[in-house]
């Protein structure tokens, strides 16, 4: 997209424009892991557990309604091929606000069916509202580790100002096989909230989000 006479790109040629309709989560792949998204599956890195750093320009179009129902994810971190396991990391909106949200498990992913074995989820934190129509710019750390032993860490600034800071885990204790990925980053819309539901709350039929200058370092 570039358009920048109404502030649709931020400080680069071109930005990306993502789209994800409650019709199409209707007409989408068979499985779920192939459902609720409008993203794109970024940089992976070559080693478990390492440090990451996130940045990207992120704007909302004055137009779009906030959903008080039902949350989507913007950015994640995903590990390995384990595409139908919750993100060890994610932020989202909702509300009109940007949360997020770290899950991590010292229980080696293996055994999580034998022992029956939940995720260890923090509360999902609220990082405050987004001003549609404006360009924010969003920086996040991470340094994995799936255990406080470990020394995890997460830290997001929005516009240059900290507003998390967190040594939950942020990760899974998880080894991949010779054939699987390593952890890799996707962002864009996952509205897995829409999955399967009949109908959307009222005047939430589409969400529409901009990016501009993604970048990833590790």
């Amino acid at each position: 997209t570039r358009r920048s006479s109404d502030l649709l790109v931020c400080n680069s040629p071109r930005s990306i424009r993502f789209e994800y309709r409650f019709e199409d989560s209707k007409k989408e792949g068979k499985t779920k892991t192939q459902k609720g998204r409008s993203e794109i599956s970024g940089v992976q890195s070559s080693s478990l557990m390492g440090k990451w750093i996130i940045e990207f320009d992120f704007l909302i179009p004055k137009e779009t309604n906030d959903d008080q129902d039902n949350k989507e994810i913007i950015t994640q971190l995903h590990e390995g091929s384990m595409d139908a396991i919750s993100p060890a990391f994610s932020l989202g909106m909702w509300k009109g606000e940007l949360y997020c949200r770290l899950r991590g498990d010292s229980i080696p992913i293996g055994q999580w069916e034998k022992k029956n074995v939940p995720v260890n989820g923090s509360p999902i934190t609220s990082l405050g509202r987004i001003t549609k129509g404006e360009w924010h710019h969003i920086k996040i750390f991470l340094r994995e580790a799936y255990q406080r032993s470990l020394n995890p860490l997460t830290i997001i600034w929005i516009d240059s100002t900290k507003v998390f800071e967190s040594r939950h885990p942020n990760s899974y204790n998880y080894t991949p096989k010779k054939a699987e990925r390593y952890d890799y980053i996707k962002f864009g819309i996952y509205k897995s909230a829409w999955i399967g539901l009949k109908e959307c709350s009222e005047g939430i039929s589409k969400r529409i989000y901009y990016f501009d200058n993604y970048k990833v370092r590790y």
